[in-house]
């Protein structure tokens, strides 16, 4: 289990959310209480859980992507596994492509 940051920013009242999930619910508050202060029509906010793995933790003053090696202590998985259930994520939460 892991948990998301979710925002309402428009007139449309629909909550809208990205891939980033943290390890507790206290990360996702902190993560989605600062993207509040920098999204400046963020009308409401809220944590949701949910069965993706994690993939970011919050360092405090930023979300930061959790490597490999970081998830596999946490998970004690293998490398590969870790990869296919990981994958790459940028800051804002999305994947990231391998370049070619």
């Amino acid at each position: 289990m892991s948990y998301g940051g979710e925002v309402i920013a428009d007139s449309t009242n629909k909550w809208c959310g990205n891939s980033l999930r943290f390890a507790t619910e206290e990360e996702a508050k902190a993560y989605v209480d600062d993207l509040m202060w920098r999204w400046t029509a963020v009308r409401e906010r809220r944590v949701v859980q949910s069965d993706d793995p994690v993939n970011y933790r919050w360092d405090g003053s930023r979300a930061r992507p959790i490597t490999d090696t970081q998830a596999m202590q946490q998970n004690n998985l293998e490398q590969g596994e870790i990869s296919d259930r990981l994958g790459n994520f940028d800051e804002w939460g999305n994947r990231i492509r391998p370049r070619s």
